[in-house]
């Protein structure tokens, strides 16, 4: 039975921490527009047309921008822009982990591009130069 429990406790600290994200968004809603979402895992076949179809089901898309590789060929993420914050928290909260042309999709805030691979590889860095001793034992 313990491992039921603990399935159980999983899941809604998921919704938990879905809810946590929402509000904290909603507080710094003044830095950046909070329209626009950040799609990955996407299927190489899925054109602008059809994910802004897609993403259309949640809300009204302003944008829709699949990002290319120098070869012309989609790398399997894009960027959606919605015409309200509301429908992009929609988005968010409704469609990732669906299907859309046989994978399942992720959706996350968008926090400017690029700015947050960055963000995340700095601090990726100075956690490795402080642990890297006592990471090893």
């Amino acid at each position: 039975h313990g491992h039921g429990g603990g399935g159980g406790g999983g899941r809604r600290a998921n919704s938990e921490f879905a809810d946590g994200g929402g509000r904290r968004e909603r507080e710094r809603g003044g830095d950046g527009d909070g329209n626009s979402v950040f799609v990955g895992n996407l299927s190489w076949t899925t054109d602008e047309d059809s994910l802004a179809e897609y993403m259309g089901r949640v809300g009204t898309v302003a944008s829709v921008k699949i990002h290319l590789r120098h070869d012309g060929k989609s790398k399997g993420s894009a960027l959606v822009e919605y015409t309200n914050p509301r429908h992009a928290a929609n988005a968010i909260e409704s469609l990732t982990e669906t299907e859309l042309d046989g994978r399942a999709i992720f959706i996350r805030e968008d926090r400017g591009e690029g700015k947050d691979l960055t963000e995340a590889g700095y601090g990726r860095d100075r956690d490795h130069g402080h642990g890297g001793g006592g990471g090893g034992g």
